[in-house]
């Protein structure tokens, strides 16, 4: 996936990725760490930015997973679940 990490940082701005953990590396500067699934939700986004939907489409689409637990999110990646599932469930349970 070529994306810029100025792309990724418009995409949390716009509410398409979870906004990374950053710490404080003294001399060192700083660090970031993002949930385990953003390179999975990344691709997603990249995908339907591609099939031209909009920044406000991708965002409402993705808001209720975002707005979830990482924890949750990550376990229910990890019990076998895909990240299209994961949506559409977050999706279906805000309406």
């Amino acid at each position: 996936m070529q994306v810029s990490r100025q792309t990724l940082m418009i995409w949390v701005r716009k509410g398409l990725l979870p906004e990374p953990v950053r710490m404080n590396l003294g001399r060192r500067g700083t660090s970031s760490e993002w949930p385990s699934f953003t390179i999975q939700l990344a691709l997603f986004v990249k995908s339907a930015l591609d099939r031209r939907l909009s920044f406000q489409s991708v965002a409402r689409t993705v808001k209720p997973l975002l707005e979830r637990d990482r924890e949750w999110v990550t376990r229910e990646l990890e019990g076998g679940k895909t990240l299209e599932s994961l949506i559409a469930e977050t999706t279906t349970n805000t309406k």
